[in-house]
Protein backbone atom coordinates (compact mmCIF):
# COMPACT_ATOMS: atom_id res chain seq x y z
CA UNK A 1 0.00 0.00 0.00
CA UNK A 2 1.50 3.65 -0.83
CA UNK A 3 0.76 5.70 1.80
CA UNK A 4 -1.90 4.77 4.11
CA UNK A 5 -2.52 7.82 7.57
CA UNK A 6 -1.51 6.77 10.89
CA UNK A 7 -4.66 5.07 12.70
CA UNK A 8 -5.91 4.35 16.21
CA UNK A 9 -7.58 2.13 18.28
CA UNK A 10 -10.52 4.26 19.85
CA UNK A 11 -12.76 1.92 21.61
CA UNK A 12 -12.91 -1.79 22.11
CA UNK A 13 -15.12 -4.56 23.84
CA UNK A 14 -16.55 -7.63 23.57
CA UNK A 15 -18.71 -6.66 20.25
CA UNK A 16 -16.90 -4.11 18.70
CA UNK A 17 -13.69 -2.27 17.55
CA UNK A 18 -13.36 1.43 16.45
CA UNK A 19 -10.68 2.83 14.58
CA UNK A 20 -9.76 6.64 13.94
CA UNK A 21 -7.87 8.37 11.50
CA UNK A 22 -7.36 12.34 10.34
CA UNK A 23 -6.84 12.91 6.82
CA UNK A 24 -4.40 15.84 5.42
CA UNK A 25 -7.75 17.72 4.62
CA UNK A 26 -8.69 17.39 8.20
CA UNK A 27 -11.70 15.11 7.42
CA UNK A 28 -11.58 12.61 10.28
CA UNK A 29 -12.87 9.22 9.59
CA UNK A 30 -14.41 6.00 11.96
CA UNK A 31 -13.78 2.84 10.65
CA UNK A 32 -15.59 0.11 12.87
CA UNK A 33 -15.83 -3.56 13.35
CA UNK A 34 -18.87 -5.05 14.75
CA UNK A 35 -19.73 -8.77 15.83
CA UNK A 36 -21.78 -9.94 12.94
CA UNK A 37 -23.58 -12.39 14.66
CA UNK A 38 -26.60 -11.49 13.14
CA UNK A 39 -25.76 -12.37 9.70
CA UNK A 40 -25.56 -16.34 10.55
CA UNK A 41 -27.53 -19.10 11.31
CA UNK A 42 -27.81 -20.05 15.03
CA UNK A 43 -26.30 -23.19 13.78
CA UNK A 44 -23.15 -21.67 12.67
CA UNK A 45 -20.13 -22.90 15.40
CA UNK A 46 -17.91 -21.42 13.23
CA UNK A 47 -18.83 -17.71 12.67
CA UNK A 48 -18.43 -16.30 16.13
CA UNK A 49 -15.03 -15.07 14.84
CA UNK A 50 -16.51 -12.39 12.08
CA UNK A 51 -17.20 -8.96 12.04
CA UNK A 52 -19.06 -6.47 10.10
CA UNK A 53 -16.91 -3.79 8.40
CA UNK A 54 -18.66 -0.26 8.40
CA UNK A 55 -17.22 3.38 7.94
CA UNK A 56 -17.91 6.52 8.09
CA UNK A 57 -16.83 10.52 6.99
CA UNK A 58 -17.60 12.24 10.22
CA UNK A 59 -17.44 15.69 8.53
CA UNK A 60 -19.18 14.48 5.74
CA UNK A 61 -17.01 16.64 3.45
CA UNK A 62 -16.58 15.39 -0.22
CA UNK A 63 -13.26 14.95 -2.12
CA UNK A 64 -10.79 12.39 -3.70
CA UNK A 65 -7.84 11.16 -1.86
CA UNK A 66 -6.33 7.85 -2.49
CA UNK A 67 -4.77 7.51 1.07
CA UNK A 68 -8.39 6.91 2.71
CA UNK A 69 -8.74 4.11 0.73
CA UNK A 70 -5.03 2.98 1.76
CA UNK A 71 -5.99 3.56 4.88
CA UNK A 72 -8.85 1.23 5.23
CA UNK A 73 -7.26 -1.16 3.26
CA UNK A 74 -4.34 -1.47 5.75
CA UNK A 75 -7.12 -1.32 8.75
CA UNK A 76 -9.01 -4.48 7.02
CA UNK A 77 -5.39 -5.77 6.53
CA UNK A 78 -4.62 -5.31 10.89
CA UNK A 79 -7.74 -6.56 11.92
CA UNK A 80 -7.31 -9.76 9.63
CA UNK A 81 -3.32 -10.12 10.57
CA UNK A 82 -3.28 -9.00 14.13
CA UNK A 83 -6.51 -9.17 15.92
CA UNK A 84 -7.09 -12.57 13.95
CA UNK A 85 -10.66 -11.97 12.74
CA UNK A 86 -12.89 -12.32 9.55
CA UNK A 87 -14.33 -9.24 8.14
CA UNK A 88 -17.51 -9.09 6.02
CA UNK A 89 -18.67 -6.11 4.23
CA UNK A 90 -22.38 -5.36 3.46
CA UNK A 91 -23.74 -3.40 0.15
CA UNK A 92 -27.41 -2.47 0.56
CA UNK A 93 -29.64 -2.16 -2.70
CA UNK A 94 -31.91 0.71 -0.69
CA UNK A 95 -30.54 3.78 -3.08
CA UNK A 96 -29.61 1.37 -6.07
CA UNK A 97 -25.77 1.72 -5.24
CA UNK A 98 -25.39 -1.40 -4.04
CA UNK A 99 -23.76 -3.16 -7.05
CA UNK A 100 -20.79 -0.61 -7.56
CA UNK A 101 -20.41 0.01 -3.83
CA UNK A 102 -19.48 -3.69 -4.10
CA UNK A 103 -17.39 -3.92 -7.10
CA UNK A 104 -15.32 -0.73 -5.33
CA UNK A 105 -14.80 -2.47 -2.24
CA UNK A 106 -13.71 -5.94 -4.20
CA UNK A 107 -11.22 -3.60 -5.89
CA UNK A 108 -10.02 -1.95 -3.10
CA UNK A 109 -9.32 -5.54 -1.20
CA UNK A 110 -7.72 -7.56 -4.33
CA UNK A 111 -5.27 -4.11 -4.00
CA UNK A 112 -3.98 -5.39 -1.11
CA UNK A 113 -4.38 -9.38 -1.42
CA UNK A 114 -1.04 -11.02 -1.72
CA UNK A 115 -2.55 -14.27 -1.53
CA UNK A 116 -2.40 -14.58 2.01
CA UNK A 117 -6.17 -14.46 2.11
CA UNK A 118 -9.64 -15.63 1.29
CA UNK A 119 -12.18 -13.57 -0.48
CA UNK A 120 -15.71 -14.34 -1.14
CA UNK A 121 -18.97 -12.54 -2.32
CA UNK A 122 -22.61 -14.22 -2.07
CA UNK A 123 -25.73 -11.85 -2.97
CA UNK A 124 -29.12 -12.49 -0.76
CA UNK A 125 -32.16 -11.48 -2.33
CA UNK A 126 -35.60 -11.10 -0.71
CA UNK A 127 -37.64 -10.76 -4.33
CA UNK A 128 -41.02 -9.74 -2.43
CA UNK A 129 -39.03 -6.54 -1.12
CA UNK A 130 -37.23 -5.92 -4.21
CA UNK A 131 -34.33 -5.71 -1.92
CA UNK A 132 -30.38 -7.23 -2.17
CA UNK A 133 -27.64 -7.46 0.36
CA UNK A 134 -23.86 -7.97 -1.20
CA UNK A 135 -21.93 -9.18 1.10
CA UNK A 136 -18.20 -10.18 0.93
CA UNK A 137 -15.96 -12.38 3.74
CA UNK A 138 -12.54 -11.70 4.02
CA UNK A 139 -10.13 -13.88 5.98
CA UNK A 140 -6.77 -15.71 6.01
CA UNK A 141 -5.68 -18.09 4.04
CA UNK A 142 -5.63 -20.34 6.31
CA UNK A 143 -9.48 -20.11 7.77
CA UNK A 144 -10.41 -23.54 7.45
CA UNK A 145 -14.15 -22.35 7.65
CA UNK A 146 -14.51 -20.14 5.35
CA UNK A 147 -16.79 -22.14 3.02
CA UNK A 148 -18.94 -22.53 5.58
CA UNK A 149 -19.49 -18.77 6.45
CA UNK A 150 -21.34 -18.82 3.43
CA UNK A 151 -23.65 -21.90 3.73
CA UNK A 152 -25.08 -20.32 6.99
CA UNK A 153 -25.46 -16.92 5.56
CA UNK A 154 -28.82 -14.81 6.32
CA UNK A 155 -30.73 -11.54 6.20
CA UNK A 156 -31.16 -10.18 9.63
CA UNK A 157 -34.75 -9.90 10.31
Amino acid sequence: MPNPYKFKLKEENLFEMLFVFTTDFNVEYRVRFTKANAFFSEECQYCFNIYEISFINVNEKRGFDVRIRDTIARIIEYFIKEEGHSVMYTCESIDQKDYYRSKLFEKWISLFNDGTYQIGFKTLEYEEDNYQLHIGIIANIDEIFFNHYFEHLEIPG
